[in-house]
């Protein structure tokens, strides 16, 4: 770090404008302030970058977020919007049930109709996630925040 960077002292600052030179027995004092002073810009300085990078991590993690989970909700969307068309085709006689729950559902029409949906979103979600992911790459050089780990915790291994 140079001198350059720090504020200039204020007229003054000194008692009576004292100076080292004016005071010899006052130098090392003056040097103990000065060099104090520049540790404390050097350390403000650290802190700074460090706190830019937080936020830069933190809206870097809310985005993949939000990336993730649009591409989540959407491929959830349309699966059930596809999945209802089959259910008419495979079961012209009814429409799929809108509440599983509901005991005016035959069991078999809930059962079914909750593990094609289960199973479809759950697939069309890991899909839209991944493609998410491919494009999170390409748009940016690294990996989504979320993906800097595997499935075991360890930390991706890039050769």
């Amino acid at each position: 770090m140079t001198d350059d960077h720090l504020p200039a002292m204020p007229e003054g600052y000194l008692p009576d404008a004292l100076t080292p030179l004016d005071k010899p027995e006052l130098a090392p004092q003056v040097a103990a302030v000065e060099a104090a002073r520049r540790k404390l810009v050097a350390d403000i300085d650290m802190l700074d970058s460090e706190v830019r990078l937080e936020v830069l991590f933190r809206m870097e993690s809310f985005a993949w977020k939000a990336v993730a989970g649009v591409a989540a909700a959407v491929a959830g969307l349309a699966t059930t919007k596809v999945l209802g068309s089959v259910w008419a085709k495979l079961v012209p006689d009814h429409d799929p049930p809108k509440n599983p729950v509901d005991p005016d559902i035959s069991a078999k029409d809930a059962i079914l109709w909750t593990a094609l949906t289960g199973l479809g979103v759950g697939v069309a979600t890991v899909v839209a996630q991944r493609g998410a992911a491919t494009g999170w790459i390409k748009a940016t050089g690294r990996r989504p925040p979320a993906l800097d780990k595997t499935a075991s915790g360890k930390a991706h291994d890039k050769d």
